[in-house]
């Protein structure tokens, strides 16, 4: 707020009045569009240096002595009550009842059911992956040797496609593939169909496109968001027509 009162009303910020507005055009962009929260971060470091600017201005007209003392000992204590929120310092049930006794600590989200996650989106989020991609290698290597070297792994959303590329090699699996994001633009990486592994978002969907489907497993996660915290996984087979001709039909946009 500092940095965008100094460019549109401070008389040294004149020169530089556009930034000002371009902030806040910016905003109104992501906002009218339905942007996510985070999706204009690039634009705040020139806020923050204008802000910097705008302190030391007044810096120079008070007291220095005193704000050199008052300045970071506000600094330190508004950080010592977020740093549960970024560093996992407390127990996970006691950060629930810490989160909850701060009426804005739910107010950061990014997806629409964030608002029915047991914990915060920004902690949630980091629960499910690793027992997910576990489960899911549970999966392949109950497949059969022959079956196992042509059979896909399809992750319902870039996480889910994420954690397998992430945990999979200390599992034995090979790169996910997914119709979400770039995966999509990655496409089904040479493999026929004749055997998919589909779990996650939007799975009751894609199995469709199988003859053959068998729920082999289901990943529990209660601590993750609610879309991770019971993740179906199911062996697909006998595709409708080869994966390179239905891919298509498993775009994600969202």
């Amino acid at each position: 707020m500092g940095g965008l009162s100094w460019y549109l009303f401070a008389r040294d910020g004149k020169g530089f009045r556009f930034l000002g507005w371009a902030y806040l055009i910016v905003l109104a962009i992501f906002i009218g569009l339905g942007g996510k929260s985070y999706y204009p971060l690039p634009v705040y470091p020139m806020l923050m240096a204008a802000g910097g600017l705008a302190v030391e201005q007044f810096a120079e007209s008070w007291n220095p002595a005193k704000l050199r003392v008052a300045y970071p000992a506000l600094l330190a204590i508004g950080g010592l009550f977020v740093i549960p929120f970024g560093v996992p310092v407390l127990p996970i049930d006691a950060f629930v009842r810490y989160s909850q006794a701060l009426p804005y600590s739910r107010a950061v989200t990014t997806e629409r059911d964030a608002v029915n996650a047991p914990l915060p989106q920004l902690y949630a989020d980091m629960f499910g992956w690793e027992n997910t991609a576990a489960t899911v290698a549970q999966v392949y290597r109950s497949l059969p040797a022959a079956e196992r070297a042509n059979c896909a792994i399809f992750g319902g959303n870039y996480g889910e496609s994420g954690a397998i590329d992430y945990y999979g090699p200390a599992l034995g699996l090979p790169k996910a593939i997914g119709g979400h994001n770039s995966y999509y633009d990655w496409g089904p990486r040479g493999y026929s169909g004749a055997c998919v592994i589909i779990f996650g978002e939007r799975s009751s969907e894609f199995i469709q496109l199988f003859d053959d489907v068998r729920l082999a497993a289901v990943a529990t996660n209660p601590r993750a968001m609610p879309i991770e915290q019971s993740v179906p996984i199911y062996v697909c087979r006998k595709p409708h027509a080869p994966l390179s001709i239905l891919w298509p039909r498993f775009r994600m946009i969202i």
